[in-house]
């Protein structure tokens, strides 16, 4: 039996491989810095969201945007539960997709 591949910590080997790794990608003509930052966002929809979706995609780091995703102050979208390993899968597919990671998968 291998050993687990462990990526959470910036030291690790395959740090890469987070989604507080440092490696963004554009969506919609939006950069997105890390795949946290994509995903915490779109919890949130609609026209009366879309400031609140720009304050967590300037989240200066992905911990910051995963606390402003997790706020309850703002009504999260009514299918999250339903959506949310799509939109993650999206998120990585997206990141993943440059050149520079081909290699290291």
């Amino acid at each position: 039996m291998t050993d687990p591949i462990q990526f959470y910590s910036r030291r690790t080997k395959y740090y890469e491989f987070s989604n507080f790794a440092p490696f963004g990608f554009e969506d919609e003509g939006l950069n997105w810095p890390t795949v946290e930052h994509f995903f915490q966002a779109q919890k949130f929809i609609g026209a009366q969201n879309a400031a609140y979706k720009e304050v967590i995609r300037a989240a200066k780091t992905p911990k910051e945007a995963k606390s402003l995703g997790r706020t309850r102050r703002i009504a999260i979208r009514p299918d999250w539960g339903e959506i949310k390993d799509d939109v993650m899968l999206y998120a990585i597919r997206r990141k993943f997709a440059s050149g520079k990671f081909r290699q290291l998968l």
